[in-house]
């Protein structure tokens, strides 16, 4: 009996309570399921679904500050899943301060997926922030366009950059 106490919750305990987090976010209803993802996180804190779940709905309710621990653990769990590495540096993008670590989550999401251009745009732009790293953003952007000449975000990212550059004739080009 004591032993009982010990096991570590059952999959048939925690499961009914991520159906239910799921509907309640496909509801719309995103302030029970945050609820829900929690209490399944406190059955087994590293339920890597429970874990993507309640990031997904804190974002959608606009309280992506609260996804990051949560994203954070995820991306320790699967260092290789290229999606919520993006997302997690989108939000750490956001805060003040949060540029360098933001660019390795980019680069890092942009090794594991080279072909998704929206992981090296994102990865681009955060580059074009400093001057000294202009040129490789301006790599980038090239390689994207190169695949995909009509790429808006591309051509609008390199134009800028090009304008930094004082190559105003390219820029024009692009625009």
């Amino acid at each position: 009996m004591a032993l009982a106490f010990l096991a570590p919750p059952s999959r048939a305990q925690q499961e009914p309570l991520l159906d239910r987090a799921r509907a309640e976010a496909s509801a719309g209803r995103f302030d029970q399921a945050v609820g829900l993802y929690r209490q399944a996180l406190q059955l087994q804190p590293d339920n890597a679904d429970a874990l993507g779940g309640l990031a997904d709905a804190l974002e959608a309710r606009g309280r992506w500050p609260e996804a990051i621990p949560y994203l954070s653990q995820l991306v320790k769990l699967q260092p290789a899943n290229a999606p919520r590495l993006f997302q997690l540096a989108r939000m750490t993008s956001w805060q003040e301060r949060g540029r360098e670590a933001a660019l390795v989550l980019f680069k890092r999401a942009a090794d594991l997926e080279p072909a998704n251009a929206r992981y090296l745009i994102a990865y681009a732009e955060v580059l074009s922030w400093r001057s000294s790293t202009r040129y490789q953003a301006k790599q980038y952007y090239e390689q994207i366009l190169a695949r995909d000449p009509r790429n808006l975000s591309a051509l609008l990212g390199a134009a800028q950059i090009f304008t930094w550059s004082g190559e105003s004739g390219r820029a024009l080009a692009l625009y």
